[in-house]
């Protein structure tokens, strides 16, 4: 039998709480939240029995993606390369939704400020 702890979003399904302090000052809040995004959530989430990883806290780094659709048109790549492009780079995609020219558009978008 093997028994896990389910995915619970309030701190009743919590069981360890941990946190990243950097004593001697060389590293940002943001580049310690970095570190427990991209390398220590996943080493932590392969340990028998922890269902999930919830980081609380620090900055976390965000992306965007400006596209200038002139170089767009000049290349001759349509905007569903570019947003396939980003979608297949990113493992982390958050729920966001962008509906564009029809079409929705899931991924890690943060704003298309406007496109003509």
């Amino acid at each position: 039998m093997s028994v896990e702890l389910a995915k619970d979003v309030t701190s009743v399904g919590w069981v360890y709480q941990y946190a990243l302090v950097d004593t001697t000052g060389q590293y940002s809040i943001d580049q310690l939240r970095s570190y427990q995004d991209w390398y220590l959530r996943y080493a932590l989430q392969t340990v028998p029995g922890v269902a999930e990883v919830a980081p609380i806290g620090g900055f976390v780094r965000q992306y965007q993606v400006n596209v200038d659709p002139n170089k767009l048109l000049a290349y001759k790549i349509p905007i569903n390369v570019v947003s396939d492009a980003i979608q297949k780079s990113n493992n982390d995609v958050g729920g966001r939704l962008v509906e564009f020219t029809g079409r929705e558009i899931h991924g890690a978008w943060s704003r298309i400020h406007s496109l003509p």
